[in-house]
């Protein structure tokens, strides 16, 4: 580090800044680690035929006390009980548990208590999923730039920037598609989209 060589610096600072720096270094490798990760193709042994309303369901039970503490009520809206696609489940449910978190962060930020509505549809021979909440929303300028690692929209020491960029990385990885649409003040709805797992095809996949 260029600072810790100034010869104006008494030692203190030179070792916090030695500590600083070996700190970042630390940072730099778990986030590699996790972006390296979150990329990885799937394995054929990771690759099963799963419900997108299971996994829904299964992120809304585990959700569901902590977001009770902020008046703050998940609903969702499946009109059918069977959306099959190919994929990791932990993967998946890391996905909208993520947006879900982020859904109720906006919400938090200008009142107390709503919901995040969650829909399931099929559109050819893809599934969608939405996720709307009534929250602060994103700016316009930011939209662009809201998948990108390390950008984030919360204040200082409360947001990472990796989550969306994480998240789009796995929906990727299973040949899917994630998008937003967001207006200030009246909320952001996330749209993610999977092929039907009959017409699914894995990369690297040996079945």
């Amino acid at each position: 580090m260029l600072l810790a060589l100034n010869n104006s610096l008494d030692v203190d600072s030179k070792e916090s800044l030695e500590l600083i720096e070996e700190a970042t270094k630390r940072c730099r490798t778990i986030v590699q680690k996790l972006m390296t990760y979150a990329k990885k193709p799937l394995e054929t042994a990771e690759i099963y035929e799963l419900n997108l309303l299971n996994v829904i369901k299964n992120v809304v039970l585990f959700l569901e006390y902590q977001l009770g503490q902020d008046n703050i009520k998940i609903i969702v809206d499946a009109k059918e009980n069977a959306y099959s696609v190919m994929g990791n489940q932990n993967e998946l449910e890391q996905v909208i548990t993520n947006i879900v978190l982020n859904a109720r962060d906006a919400i938090r930020q200008i009142k107390k208590g709503g919901n995040i509505n969650i829909s399931l549809s099929k559109s050819g021979e893809w599934i969608r999923i939405e996720i709307k909440d009534e929250g602060i929303g994103i700016p316009q300028e930011a939209i662009p730039k809201i998948f990108d690692p390390f950008f984030t929209t919360k204040e200082v020491g409360k947001g990472t920037g990796l989550g969306l960029s994480i998240c789009q990385s796995i929906v990727e990885k299973h040949n899917g598609l994630i998008a937003v649409k967001s207006e200030p003040n009246k909320g952001s709805i996330f749209t993610i989209q999977f092929p039907k797992a009959k017409e699914r095809k894995i990369a690297n996949s040996k079945v």
